[in-house]
């Protein structure tokens, strides 16, 4: 055989190396994504290998699925990474949980979610110990990171504190809203209606309408008395009762009073 068809010949066998090499390729396929100090544990029936690797100073885990024949850039990867402990990650006891341990690593890293369920765990008790004052602190730092249970939970806190507060609370609830918390815009509509002051109208309906448009009954019934009178919208008798409805098949009977009057 000549030189030029021995190159030739020994592709194949080159290939069928790679693909016969799981190992090897998932190892491609998490580099790809930028892992290194990759270690592989053995893979399941299904063909799934867990992993532990680092991207940058994260700490990465998962899992990642290759085929024979796949390119190691499609591979079916499960990657979450956490960032290096921090204060809050320090300050646990020994005691925690892993999946307690996860969240103040996610807090540590600015994941503002993670901060609001930790709290919620100092809050509770159990695992860790209770801690109200640390609880407090962590859902004011998610709310300073735009997390809408987190300012939800920190305007909860300033209303049971009594009236001095209750203006920053009702802002907080506005907030909250704005951030995605459903349950606080049916509050903030609802307050904002009772407190019937004209220059806050257009907030009033645009806390019940965003709320209700996440199924908020409250906010629902809030928007449907809007709509109904044209507070701070055109007035549409079709969807205030729709929106009332909404608001009755969720449970308040108020709006379901108020649907057959209209």
């Amino acid at each position: 055989m000549s030189p030029r068809f021995l190159g030739l010949a020994l592709t194949p066998i080159a290939l069928a190396v790679a693909c016969n090499n799981p190992e090897g390729m998932a190892t491609d396929a998490l580099e790809l994504r930028g892992l290194d100090d990759i270690r592989l544990a053995d893979a399941d029936a299904q063909g799934s290998f867990g992993f532990e690797g680092k991207r940058g100073e994260d700490d990465c885990s998962g899992t990642v699925v290759v085929k024979p024949h796949d390119d190691p850039g499609t591979a079916d990867i499960t990657l979450e990474c956490l960032p290096p402990a921090g204060a809050w990650t320090s300050s646990l006891s020994p005691t925690a949980g892993p999946a307690n341990v996860a969240l103040a690593r996610r807090c540590d890293g600015g994941i503002a979610m993670a901060c609001t369920a930790l709290a919620h765990q100092f809050r509770s008790g159990g695992e860790l110990t209770e801690d109200p004052a640390r609880a407090n602190m962590l859902f004011n730092q998610a709310c300073a990171s735009q997390d809408g249970e987190g300012c939800y939970q920190v305007a909860i806190s300033m209303q049971a504190a009594g009236t001095s507060r209750a203006t920053e609370a009702d802002s907080l609830l506005i907030d909250a809203c704005d951030h995605g918390w459903a349950k606080a815009c049916g509050e903030a509509a609802h307050k904002l209606y009772n407190a019937d002051v004209q220059e806050q109208i257009p907030t009033m309906a645009r806390m019940a309408r965003k709320g209700c448009d996440a199924d908020d009954q409250q906010a629902c019934l809030v928007l449907g008395v809007a709509l109904a009178y044209g507070m701070g919208m055109p007035l549409d008798i079709e969807q205030a009762r729709k929106r009332l409805m909404q608001a009755c098949s969720g449970g308040l009977e108020m709006a379901c009073t108020l649907v057959e009057s209209l």
